[in-house]
């Protein structure tokens, strides 16, 4: 089981995800899966803390709730790699 969370861009090869967020996911044993327009990674679990978290607390422009951000290297599953060559072989 996992938690998804959607991302808008990648910056440097690195996504952000507020620090909340991964916190949810680590407070309930799931993995984190970060979408970025239909592609996506999965941080397992056991790793999550393993994200860099910025020094600068941000504030919600919504509510105005503080959050920091949490920096994860943008590098999409393996698994969903193949299955999009699949669907192009068709396409060749």
């Amino acid at each position: 089981m996992y938690k998804t969370v959607k991302v808008k861009k990648q910056f440097y090869g690195l996504v952000s995800v507020r620090d909340y967020l991964v916190q949810e996911a680590f407070d309930s044993g799931q993995d984190l899966r970060i979408d970025l327009n239909g592609t996506w990674i999965t941080i397992p679990w056991n790793k999550l803390s393993e994200g860099r978290r910025d020094s600068k607390t941000q504030f919600s422009k919504y509510n105005n709730k503080p959050y920091v951000l949490v920096d994860f290297k943008w590098k999409p599953d393996r698994k969903q790699l193949r299955e999009e060559a699949k669907g192009q072989k068709g396409l060749l």
